[in-house]
């Protein structure tokens, strides 16, 4: 599965092996082998940043795991295998991402989510320049 990641939520280094951690109530779908991607998205950055693999995921229910409403702490495990420094323009893919609608004035409402699950094309789109 491939995912992006917003890199406000995320304090990243973009060294070989970090780890990242947040609270939530939904339930996390990656496991290991999962590619991610992470972008910055400000009014001075709009890049994709970073490709990782996800490594481990450890997911720890703050109270029962019998109750649907309990929030959840996750820590997943990660390994660079690409920095795209600042090469990736995220405006030179724009026309790749279906879901995305407002393509000027409201651009920023497609990016302000922790995450996103990214289709095989997407990403491909992103990764390979396809």
């Amino acid at each position: 599965m491939y995912w992006l990641f917003n890199g406000r939520f995320f304090n990243l280094l973009g060294k070989g092996e970090e780890t990242l951690t947040w609270e939530q109530s939904r339930n996390f779908k990656g496991e290991e082998g999962d590619r991610i991607v992470f972008f910055r998205f400000d009014s001075k950055n709009r890049l994709f940043t970073y490709l990782f693999n996800l490594t481990g995921v450890d997911i720890k229910y703050l109270s029962s795991e019998q109750d649907p409403t309990s929030r959840k702490l996750i820590t997943i495990t990660l390994q660079l295998i690409e920095d795209f420094k600042d090469e990736k323009e995220i405006e030179d893919y724009l026309y790749s991402f279906p879901r995305i609608v407002y393509f000027e004035s409201f651009l920023y409402r497609h990016f302000n989510r922790k995450y996103y699950r990214l289709s095989e094309e997407e990403f491909n789109a992103i990764v390979k320049d396809e």
